[in-house]
């Protein structure tokens, strides 16, 4: 199933890995055992595509996987889990591996079944396969420590995806509301849970697991960029980092309270903003979205040399500034935008 040969990694003349070979076939268990600074870590990174290897090979089922980014290797089946456990310690075991199942899977829109229906056999199916299906109604934040690191090794089975939004804003304190979901970025190309039915089952386009409501916001893979790993409590989970969620808020204001809370939170994050960043950022995204950043940075006032690009960028018509706003009020022509905000929002 997995075949490492002759790999090496060498940081600035040190070599970490020095033609390591692994064999693993399917259904074995195999230790790598070490001294501290043996390059154990190293091997796995590199393996599972965290860190790219100088030379050497990486084979999984039988495709050649060398040097992939990890969430290449994650989607192909190969992946890692931590040191620190990443679990959600309010919800049960079954409830964390299945939201995990739910954010992977292709085939999860249901127009009839309520969500906590949806993919239950292959939810127990991981839980068999690592021994925690007698476990499945724990809540996690009791389990012992063994048990919290085989459930976090079965969450890792599917693909993760990046809190943002409303929840990324409140984590770097760039709001004062505490958001009444968890929002979380994800792909197209992984079809995420969907409760219809009864009105009691209907949870505001969201999706419960236990007492929390997931809002699952979908891009293209090729806009599914800067994150970041963060500490959330104990556990060390990927989120936007804070210029990708206050990009986030421009384009969707909804998800992040609205629009004037989108413009406080740039006012918060003031000189701490990370500009080339936030502009190269905008220019992989659409159009619209770059010319309200240009518009906002120059409210900032931010020297207009750092806006030229934004500036350059060619769009077709007028868009309005918060896109869920009424199409009234006066227009920027340097910026092609449309300033429909209620009243003056000063930032």
């Amino acid at each position: 199933m997995l075949q490492v040969n002759g790999l090496n990694k060498s940081f600035s003349g040190f070599k970490a890995v020095n033609g390591a070979n692994l064999e693993v076939k399917q259904g074995e268990i195999v230790a790598v055992i070490g001294p501290n600074g043996a390059g154990k870590t190293t091997l796995f990174n590199l393996i599972t595509g965290i860190i790219k290897p100088d030379g050497g090979d990486v084979i999984f089922r039988g495709e050649r996987i060398t040097g992939l980014p990890a969430y290449k290797t994650c989607k192909k089946g190969l992946t890692r889990s931590f040191q620190v456990v990443n679990i959600f310690n309010r919800q049960t075991v079954f409830e964390n591996v299945q939201i995990a199942v739910l954010v992977q899977q292709k085939k999860m829109f249901s127009l009839f079944s309520p969500a906590r229906n949806i993919a239950v056999r292959e939810t127990m199916d991981i839980l068999e396969s690592v021994g925690l299906a007698t476990k499945k109604d724990r809540i996690c934040g009791v389990l012992s420590h063994g048990d919290r690191k085989v459930l976090e090794i079965a969450m890792a089975l599917v693909n993760p995806a990046a809190i943002s939004h409303w929840s990324a804003l409140h984590h770097y304190g760039l709001t004062e509301q505490i958001p009444r979901k968890v929002y979380v970025l994800t792909t197209t190309g992984a079809s995420v849970p969907r409760t219809r039915g009864t009105k009691v089952e209907r949870v505001s386009d969201g999706y419960p697991v236990g007492d929390t409501v997931y809002q699952f916001v979908q891009v293209k893979p090729e806009r599914y960029f800067g994150t970041q790993k963060v500490w959330v409590d104990e556990a060390r989970v990927t989120a936007t980092d804070p210029e990708r969620t206050l990009l986030d808020g421009l384009s969707k204001p909804q998800y992040c309270g609205d629009f004037a809370e989108v413009l406080h939170a740039f006012e918060a994050r003031g000189t701490a903003l990370d500009v080339e960043r936030i502009v190269g950022y905008a220019l992989r995204l659409d159009a619209a979205t770059a010319k309200r950043l240009g518009w906002v940075l120059e409210q900032q006032g931010v020297d207009s040399s750092k806006l030229e690009r934004l500036a350059a960028i060619f769009i077709k018509g007028y868009r309005k500034l918060d896109p869920t706003g009424p199409r009234k009020g006066p227009y920027s022509r340097q910026w092609m935008i449309q300033e429909n905000l209620q009243g003056k929002v000063s930032i």
